[in-house]
């Protein structure tokens, strides 16, 4: 910004003092509620995989088996047989349920595949078939219920096309 001499010559204007007020009082607020934010987000991501295990969709979940090391707001899994553009565009116009695919870490600017995931050891049909679920301040349990019923459903679309596909090519030779 020119013009001013405040702060020695460093920068013009002055401090927004209402706004570092709010800024600080925002940052306390978020601290005195993060544990238990925390702990509501490890209940949704262990709430996800039960639910994904009792409809038996067929996935892996890609990162650490210790919750130590996971994002507790976050999952990502590799379904079996599924390509993850095909089932997230699917939940996005069908369900009206946005996920990501690969990792948070990847391109989605180039195709290719996710860095993070190659270096984790993954196939590529585990990479191709990853998508990542992330929950939010206002995610609730009936959201979970909703997304993985979705992904059931979804799942067994995709499935059934594909099995339809290659039947059609074996008959075709």
């Amino acid at each position: 910004m020119l013009g001013g001499g405040q702060e020695k010559g460093i920068r013009s204007g002055t401090e927004n003092t209402l706004g570092l007020a709010g800024l600080a009082t925002g940052a306390m607020e978020c601290h005195a509620g993060l544990e238990n934010e925390l702990d509501r987000y490890k209940s949704l991501r262990t709430l996800a995989l039960n639910r994904m295990e009792q409809h038996e969709i067929q996935f892996t979940v890609n990162g650490s088996a210790e919750s130590e090391y996971q994002a507790p707001w976050t999952i990502n899994i590799s379904l079996v047989g599924i390509r993850a553009e095909a089932l997230a565009a699917r939940l996005d116009l069908c369900h009206d349920i946005a996920v990501s695919l690969g990792s948070a870490c990847s391109n989605n600017k180039v195709q290719r595949r996710s860095h993070v995931l190659v270096a984790m050891g993954l196939t590529s049909q585990q990479i191709d078939s990853a998508i990542r679920i992330s929950f939010g301040r206002f995610t609730t349990e009936r959201d979970i219920d909703r997304l993985v019923a979705s992904i059931a459903l979804e799942t067994q679309q995709l499935a059934g096309i594909a099995n339809a596909d290659s039947e059609e090519l074996a008959h075709e030779a």
